[in-house]
């Protein structure tokens, strides 16, 4: 008899030597799908790369403005008490 047609006696698994259009057709759309995955996700870094570099600019310039503050109460002040 074939070893194809005899029945597995162990109850194991089978390795076949055949791939079936299903599942080449299956293998392409879960690749695909991690590829449009990972790209939104590079998408979205980059996005928050440019956010946190204009957060950075603005809490810069947030700083400056409050030391500029800082210093115009600190000689207020100081006129104060002469």
């Amino acid at each position: 008899m074939d070893e194809e047609n005899t029945p597995n006696r162990s109850g194991g698994w089978q390795i076949k030597k055949e791939i079936e259009l299903s599942q080449i057709i299956t293998i392409l759309v879960v690749a695909v799908s991690i590829s449009l995955y990972i790209g939104r996700i590079e998408q979205r870094v980059a996005i928050l790369e440019t956010q946190m570099e204009a957060k950075k600019e603005s809490d810069a310039m947030m700083r400056s403005a409050l030391d500029k503050i800082n210093e115009k109460l600190d000689r207020l002040i100081e006129k104060g008490q002469k």
